[in-house]
């Protein structure tokens, strides 16, 4: 309920307990507390997951445009990224649902509450590199554009005031020395807002630490205050990835994730504010499915990089082409076993990444001008968040057909996850083993789920 802000607020508690408190509710948030312990959990599970004989035929359809064949699942490498490699160790190597994770034992009573879990560290942020991103933004480009435009109009007023000797000439040469004069002391209001711009990407990314635990990611930034959060994988509902021209030079990215409850401040949801293409992989693979496919990071970098239709991702049709001069071949979808990614950007590149089973609902969207070159818009509904997974002017048929297909997927999917916490070893292992079941027992005649929620707008 924080989205709307009506989070349960409790103050003035020393660090110690704080700390503690907190790591307990997260061991519970996670499953991973005593309530968690009942016997049988395992089978239950296990039976959950059995019980849906031939869903995942959903799932196993033809290779179409847009959609990514089956691959091998990797659990240590799901993104081509060695975990080993990933971060310098900070703690006891712990990963979620290991005996060593920090989890109480079944006799530890209610009232036990764990140790702050150490963990993993996976992403450590430069202060030069943080100082270097934020120059390297639209703000200091908007300043300098506005700065350049007052002083070439002071320049070129006194330079024809000076040499012109007709009225017109003067004229003009007041008039350049005039619109130069305002210009620059309009800028001291712009440069305050630019300077709390900074303060703020500053402060958010100062000191920015990622360390992955048995509870989540902890996040750890703050440059007068330090704020200290976990997230969850278990409530990430949608990943944004984010390339802004100026940053290309340096192959810097920025992260951004929609997570339920945090509301639409870009604050809490930002998972990494500058890093690198290994980082980036790095804090995705930990925070996202595995994309189940033969190679995910050539995936991955074809998602964030490449236009047109090599990787397996869709582009704009021509009939677009007056819509999306610029960004036509690099708007596109790709679908995988496990996720739906949506590529977009040009001056600001953007790769989308949703997975099947946090899908609430799916629409499409349609205008005049859209009608008659037969485009329309798909959308992912998703809980308030600092962005939506959208892809604009696309073949109204290839959309149709994500449209039915994303939506009976998801339908699926939903029903094979565990909403309340992400998979253990235990639960990967009982969730393959049902979709093995599954794929041997499937009739292809059969009739397929039907389709989840979904609207159409025109």
């Amino acid at each position: 309920a924080e989205g709307d802000g009506t989070a349960a607020t409790l103050a003035f508690l020393k660090k110690s307990e704080a700390e503690k408190l907190r790591a307990d509710i997260m061991e519970r948030a996670a499953g991973r507390g005593p309530s968690a312990q009942r016997p049988g959990a395992e089978a239950d599970l296990a039976h959950s997951a059995g019980s849906d004989d031939g869903a995942h035929a959903a799932a196993e359809t033809s290779a179409a445009p847009g959609q990514a064949p089956y691959g091998t699942r990797a659990d240590t490498a799901a993104y081509g990224v060695d975990p080993d490699a990933a971060g310098t160790p900070s703690g006891p190597q712990t990963s979620p649902g290991s005996p060593t994770s920090g989890s109480p034992t079944p006799d530890a009573g209610m009232t036990a509450a764990p140790e702050p879990v150490e963990g993993r560290e996976i992403v450590r942020v430069p202060l030069g590199r943080l100082i270097g991103s934020v120059v390297c933004g639209w703000g200091t480009i908007a300043v300098l554009a506005l700065l350049l435009v007052g002083v070439l109009s002071l320049a070129v007023g006194l330079i024809v005031g000076y040499f012109a000797g007709d009225d017109l000439a003067s004229t003009m040469g007041a008039v350049s020395t005039v619109i130069g004069a305002i210009s620059l002391p309009a800028l001291i209001p712009a440069g305050i807002g630019i300077l709390t711009v900074y303060y703020s990407q500053l402060s958010s990314g100062f000191g920015f630490t990622a360390t992955m635990t048995s509870v989540g990611l902890r996040i750890r930034y703050g440059l007068l205050e330090t704020t200290s959060q976990t997230v969850p994988p278990g409530r990430v509902q949608a990943l944004l990835i984010q390339q802004p021209i100026v940053w290309r030079p340096f192959k810097w990215h920025r992260v951004l994730v929609v997570v339920a409850g945090y509301g639409a401040g870009e604050k809490r949801s930002l998972l990494l504010p500058v890093g690198t293409f290994e980082e980036t992989m790095r804090i995705t693979a930990e925070m996202f499915p595995d994309l189940a496919v033969d190679h995910p990071e050539e995936v991955f970098a074809e998602g964030l990089r490449g236009t047109g239709t090599e990787g397996g991702f869709t582009q704009g049709p021509r009939s677009a082409r007056y819509f999306d001069p610029l960004a036509r071949r690099r708007r596109g979808y790709l679908t995988t076993p496990s996720t739906l990614m949506f590529r977009d950007g040009r001056l600001n590149r953007q790769l989308t990444m949703v997975p099947h089973e946090r899908i609430q609902s799916l629409s499409l969207d349609q205008g005049p001008l859209q009608r008659r070159a037969k485009l329309a818009d798909i959308h992912v509904h998703s809980p308030a968040g600092p962005f939506r997974a959208r892809l604009k002017n696309q073949s109204l048929d290839a959309v149709t057909w994500l449209f039915n297909a994303e939506a009976e997927q998801a339908a699926v999917a939903r029903r094979l996850s565990n909403r309340h916490h992400w998979m253990t070893a235990q639960e990967l292992q009982e969730f393959e083993k049902s979709i093995t079941q599954s794929d041997a027992e499937d009739d292809p005649d059969s009739p397929r789920v039907p389709a989840g929620e979904g609207s159409v707008s025109g």
